[in-house]
């Protein structure tokens, strides 16, 4: 068993306030679960949504993460989450998700398997890359793409 999960810091796809009402059940759903969900500052502006925290704030308080969105959205939590050792788990709001394994419909019943402990953990290795002449450090989760075009800028 692993240890319940009661507060949750979500994260949802940037540029998505289509999301919102969604957004709202899903919160509505874990809070009814008994699980305690704060949405991130960026998240919950772009929803409209009142009360959003810092994500250093989630990292510091929060049992696990909840990306909203894609496979994109899960990835981007888990590098801004890096060193946290926080559970990070997906709900899939596209028609494709390879790391977002949750569809809407089975919040209820995965909210279940949180409060419970019940839930299972894959364990993921990190890629991490950087530059011969440089101490800067980039983590991928499942590629690092190299091109001589600067496709950061």
């Amino acid at each position: 068993m692993n240890q319940p999960i009661y507060k949750i810091g979500a994260i949802v796809r940037p540029k998505s306030p289509e999301l919102k009402d969604s957004c709202v059940e899903i919160f509505r759903i874990l809070a009814d679960s008994g699980i305690e969900v704060w949405c991130e500052r960026e998240s919950s502006c772009m929803l409209g949504l009142q009360g959003g925290v810092g994500f250093e704030e989630i990292l510091d308080s929060a049992d696990a993460i909840l990306s909203i969105g894609g496979d994109g959205t899960l990835i981007s939590a888990v590098r801004k989450s890096i060193g946290s050792n926080l559970p990070i788990f997906g709900i899939n709001m596209g028609s494709l998700g390879f790391l977002t394994a949750i569809k809407p419909n089975e919040v209820a019943s995965f909210a279940s398997l949180l409060v419970s402990g019940g839930y299972k953990l894959d364990f993921h290795r990190m890629l991490e890359a950087r530059f011969v002449d440089s101490s800067e450090k980039f983590y991928a989760l499942n590629e690092v793409f190299i091109t001589k075009n600067n496709h950061c800028a």
